[in-house]
């Protein structure tokens, strides 16, 4: 229960730092943090974190662990197709403009 209540925690401060990303990047020290850790360490996380370590991994323009959290959740049952979207959006990040 006290892990839970850490990572509902961390969810909710990591929410409200990547809403601070248009303005000066404080998200970067908090981002930074979360890179130690690493995508596998992120993966043991429930699918909710997860899902937002993806999306703001894909602000911070970090597409390998965006992308590598994404697919973790392919096969979840509430955020596959929202990480599918992700996928698509992370993919089209990646083309170049015609």
């Amino acid at each position: 229960q006290t892990e839970t209540i850490q990572l509902l925690t961390l969810m909710v401060l990591l929410r409200r730092k990547i809403q601070e990303i248009p303005g000066d990047y404080p998200v970067l020290d908090t981002a930074e943090a979360v890179l130690e850790l690493g995508a596998e360490t992120a993966e043991k996380f429930q699918p909710a974190l997860r899902f937002e370590l993806a999306k703001a991994f894909r602000r911070l323009d970090n597409k390998y662990f965006a992308d590598e959290l994404a697919k973790s959740l392919l096969q979840d049952e509430h955020f596959g197709i929202p990480a599918l979207k992700l996928l698509w959006e992370i993919q089209e990040d990646r083309s170049p403009p015609i």
